[in-house]
């Protein structure tokens, strides 16, 4: 027994000893200051004592790393995000792991073994997103807190689990195609014959919180997207029983997330009045409804393809033989899902956009953004929807109460940036003026309210400034649905011509460490704004004031790692370029 009481004390007294250390500084230059601060406090549990021990392992071992490399300087930013998760799991209540949630000790497990197999390759020299194909990597990620309703149902945090299969012909240098299933998905043999990646397994089947599913569904993909190359364009949702039910429910939310749906066997029932309201604004996400022969819930799915149907929503549907089982589709022949998702891509500025708000957290569509003058409860539903006409006119042709506002995220592929734009909504004549990136019109009287936990930036967008950043590469914007005008907004390529001249904006060096130089690389005819945001859509700083002969140098010590977005514009011209801070 003093054996047993000598040991515990000399490994509470390492953690103190490290706490210590930490206090005085000796914490690596690459943790933010609030999450090393922790530390300082006693660790509260067992757990934490042992995270505290993993975190001190993985540091030195990161310190250790040969970054003359530059595959590994370039990639140690992988392993640094996942030490960062310890420090925020660190003193956290595990018993807050309930539900649908995998467990503290199953998801931290996860975490280090994915830790440790992208260690294992960075001590090799070598690439920790590379050499994947054919693997099944079981990986984490973390989710932060959020209130649901502004002020009611909070979200605590946690580390997210989940299983991400890479086909066989996986290749890191094209952007493939990704699915996500809920609660059943594909057989792993029959996924790794596709060239579609999947995501599966990142919460325990049936989750009746839908924004839990959908926070954690965000959350895997932007974690995805560093160590495979997607398609930003080309991400597809299919799911069984509640998990088709979920499919639904995360399209019509998320209209700009997923390519097309094929929701199976879909958990409804006649009870379900508002599923057959809120499924028929769905016009630009592709449906492929399929339910077994006798499965009890087929009569429900053909209630839903017929209101999809009369709305004018893309829509079609199969039935395989079964009762409420996915044998055929995930596990004989998994074309009944593919051969539909090979038929779309995503784009991102359809000309019309129809939208239901039916929480404040998701008041956006593609780049139509709505504003409401309280926080809408779920099921308290306003509609919207809007047009980018010819002649560089916006018609707002529905917005019901209580939304009063828009934001208006305008480029070339809308309207013409270089010329006067008109917002009319019905006989009311809202903007007549210069063209923005940005633009914010009002409806109606009364307040108006953004959730402050709502998408600041469109998955797609993150999911392209990561792979641009890490891969070297995106697709570019699919054609078809509206092209561009001639460039007078250069927000989706990296330059454009001002009055004969071509003005390219450059960022030197990407990855940077703490300076990073911006050039805009034309001289200054017109006034040169010049702007950093994070991820979230946050400006971080306006460096207008310190261009010289266009161009300046941000000092970015005082921030976290992380991806930020540089926006140029000259006059009607806007440029934007990621880059990533790697301390």
């Amino acid at each position: 027994m003093s054996r047993r009481i000598a040991f515990r004390s000399l490994v509470m007294l390492a953690c103190m000893l490290f706490q210590l250390a930490c206090a005085q500084g000796t914490t690596p230059a690459w943790v933010p200051a609030d999450l090393a601060a922790k530390l300082n406090q006693a660790a509260a549990t067992s757990y934490d004592n042992q995270i505290v021990t993993d975190i001190t392992y993985y540091q030195n071992a990161i310190a250790g790393l040969d970054t003359s490399n530059a595959t590994v300087a370039a990639r140690t930013f992988l392993l640094k995000e996942k030490v960062l998760i310890m420090y925020k799991e660190y003193n956290r209540s595990k018993t807050r792991y309930v539900a649908n949630d995998f467990s503290f000790n199953s998801a931290y497990g996860t975490l280090k073994s994915d830790m440790n197999r992208m260690l294992t390759r960075l001590q090799a020299g070598q690439d920790p997103a590379a050499g994947i194909a054919g693997m099944l990597l079981a990986r984490a990620t973390w989710i932060d807190s959020f209130y649901f309703n502004n002020t009611t149902e909070k979200y605590e945090p946690v580390i997210v689990k989940y299983d991400l299969i890479i086909p066989n012909g996986y290749n890191p240098s094209t952007p493939a195609p990704l699915m996500v299933s809920h609660k059943d998905s594909p057989s792993e043999t029959l996924v790794k014959q596709t060239p579609y990646v999947l995501i599966r397994n990142y919460q325990v089947p049936d989750e009746f919180k839908l924004v839990r599913s959908d926070a954690k569904t965000r959350a895997v993909l932007i974690d995805v997207s560093k160590v495979v190359h997607i398609s930003p364009f080309r991400i597809y949702s299919t799911g069984y029983s509640f998990g088709g039910k979920t499919t639904y429910n995360m399209a019509w939310n998320n209209v700009h997330w997923f390519a097309a749906i094929v929701p199976l066997d879909a958990d409804l029932c006649t009870s379900d009045d508002y599923f057959f309201e809120d499924c028929m604004y769905m016009q630009n996400v592709p449906t492929h409804i399929g339910h077994a022969v006798n499965d009890a819930f087929l009569s429900c799915g053909i209630a839903v393809y017929n209101a999809m149907y009369t709305a004018g929503n893309p829509v079609d549907s199969f039935h395989f033989p079964g009762g409420h089982d996915v044998d055929v589709p995930y596990r004989q022949d998994l074309s009944l899902v593919t051969d539909f998702f090979d038929q779309y891509t995503m784009h991102p500025y359809p000309k019309e956009v129809h939208h239901i708000v039916e929480c404040t957290k998701w008041p956006r569509a593609f780049w139509v953004e709505a504003i409401t003058s309280y926080n809408v409860v779920c099921g308290t539903d306003a509609v919207f929807r809007v047009f980018a006409q010819a002649n560089n006119l916006i018609e707002i042709v529905q917005a019901d109460t209580p939304i009063t506002g828009f934001i208006l995220y305008l480029n070339d592929h809308l309207v013409n940036m270089g010329q006067n734009v008109t917002v009319v909504y019905g006989t009311d004549t809202l903007y007549t003026g210069a063209a923005s990136d940005t633009l914010a019109v009002t409806v109606r009287s009364g307040a108006q309210i953004r959730n402050p936990y709502r998408e600041r930036l469109p998955l797609w967008e993150e999911v392209d400034s990561i792979s641009r950043v890490v891969f070297g590469s995106s697709p570019d914007v699919p054609s078809g649905w509206g092209q561009p005008y001639p460039p007078s907004n250069g927000s989706q390529v990296e330059h454009a011509v001002l009055d004969g001249e071509m003005m390219r904006l450059h960022v030197y060096p990407n990855p940077f460490n703490p300076a990073v130089m911006i050039s805009a690389g034309v001289r200054c005819i017109a006034p040169l704004r010049v702007m950093i945001y994070d991820i979230s859509g946050r400006m971080v700083t306006d460096l207008t004031t310190r261009m010289s002969n266009g161009r300046a140098t941000w000092d970015a010590s005082s921030q976290p790692s992380g991806i930020y977005i540089v926006k140029a514009r000259i006059g009607k011209q806007v440029l934007t370029k990621p880059v990533t801070l790697m301390k």
